[in-house]
């Protein structure tokens, strides 16, 4: 899976049957939220993207999800609780730079990861609980830190990572999700970018309102491709609400996915869920996303 910024990279992005085992701050603009998400009002310079992409789907999603006025913005801030399996999986504040070049992940339990592609050497995360030292055993006590930092945040600005350098869309025939007309598209990656480029998604646009509504996926890391596409999986997005005349999802379902006899996506099991809530923009605080010097470094893995 891609990270966010500029240019791509993709994270560490693990089988997700491995990986699944606070106040507001100050200033965050936090806007009633509108029930219209999708509403067809064109974002002013709505990104292009590869020629492959024809159709114009990139445009109609970045347009449909305002990727103008998020660009607008520095910072998003947010709540998240995500579950799988029965069982809470995380809980924590997330602050993203909508650039994608930075981010800041605050557990329930004290611990904070933060990423910074500007500061950190080669693409690395770092983290550490409140007061800790770093230590040689530190990774062990958060193993899916490199994961979380890069998996969730860009699930939750994928509308507007489908356009970034080196992606390529090609359309697919339409479907149908929830009883409602779907435009699909294919989302691949150029060879060398990120940690995993042979990922691939599948995408899911209204095809009245061009909001995004699904992405089935398969995970290439330390695996081939060949037997990543055994076990594909899903999110679906819901509970749409502007914030400040933007579309967010409030909720995700994580799911098992396959491609029919027909050729059309079929979304099965539940495999997890999430919440997200308390959503706010805002400028960015000095210094809010260097991580300090003893903070345990999650370097990139070696290619």
């Amino acid at each position: 899976m891609p990270m966010h910024r500029t240019p791509v990279f993709h994270p560490v992005f693990l089988v997700l049957g491995l990986a699944l085992l606070s106040a507001c701050r100050s200033g965050e603009n936090t806007a009633p939220a509108d029930e219209r998400p999708g509403s067809a009002v064109p974002a002013a310079n709505a990104p292009a993207n590869a020629a492959t992409d024809t159709s114009g789907f990139a445009e109609r999603v970045t347009s449909a999800h305002k990727a103008q006025a998020w660009a607008d913005h520095e910072v998003l801030s947010y709540d998240l609780v995500l579950r799988f399996r029965g069982s809470e999986r995380l809980r924590a504040r997330i602050h993203y730079r909508t650039d994608g070049t930075a981010l800041r992940i605050e557990r329930q339990d004290g611990r904070v990861l933060w990423f910074n592609g500007d500061t950190v050497p080669d693409a690395q995360v770092a983290w550490m609980a409140a007061g800790d030292e770093a230590s040689s055993e530190a990774s062990a006590e958060w193993p899916s830190a490199r994961f979380d930092a890069l998996t969730w945040t860009y699930f939750q600005a994928l509308p507007y990572k489908i356009a970034d350098p080196g992606t390529r869309l090609e359309r697919l025939p339409g479907e149908s999700l929830n009883g409602r007309s779907q435009d699909v598209a294919l989302l691949r990656f150029d060879a060398g970018i990120g940690d995993a480029p042979d990922d691939w998604y599948r995408l899911y646009a209204d095809s009245a309102t061009g909001v995004l509504q699904a992405a089935a996926y398969v995970v290439t890391f330390s695996k081939s491709l060949e037997k990543a596409e055994e076990d594909p999986h899903a999110i679906v997005y819901s509970d749409y609400r502007n914030v400040g005349g933007i579309p967010l999802a409030h909720a995700w379902t994580f799911t098992t996915w396959r491609e029919g006899a027909d050729g059309r996506g079929v979304f099965s099991d539940t495999l997890g869920s999430a919440t997200l809530g308390r959503f706010g923009f805002r400028p960015a605080q000095a210094g809010e996303f260097q991580a300090p010097a003893a903070a345990q470094r999650v370097p990139a893995p070696e290619a």
